[in-house]
């Protein structure tokens, strides 16, 4: 299903877009936009959780028409999965920003968090870019 795709591809860049939002926000302020909208708005997160186990499901058992019924899209629906999960520890985390900033703990979140944006993002453009490549 063609929607599913497009869906599945939009949500990988806006979850690389948040992933990446601490360490490019300055360059761009739209990721900064983004975060400040995740972090201040329930029904926003509320929304990307649920769509990302929606998105799941439908990336297994509905995929682009070559590939085999069960297996989909397998990296992608992977990857929106480990963000959905992301997504959900982050809207039950407590405001710890100053705390963890200073700490090795947040440094190293922080590295780990850029490093999975950027597989995210790199996920995204071959989905999109080559989107019959069945086991991507």
């Amino acid at each position: 299903m063609i929607q599913l795709y497009l869906l599945s591809v939009a949500y990988l860049v806006i979850g690389s877009g948040f992933l990446l939002s601490d360490t490019h926000g300055i360059k761009m302020s739209i990721l900064f936009s983004l975060r400040f909208t995740f972090r201040n708005n329930r029904a926003v997160r509320l929304g990307l959780i649920i769509g990302g186990f929606l998105l799941t499901i439908g990336l297994a058992l509905f995929p682009i028409d070559p590939g085999p019924r069960i297996i989909g899209d397998l990296l992608p629906l992977i990857n929106i999965f480990i963000l959905s999960i992301w997504y959900l520890t982050e809207s039950l985390q407590k405001s710890e920003a100053d705390e963890l900033f200073t700490s090795v703990v947040g440094r190293y979140r922080e590295r780990s968090r850029e490093r999975m944006g950027y597989v995210t993002l790199v996920i995204a453009l071959i989905h999109f870019l080559l989107p019959h490549f069945v086991l991507l």
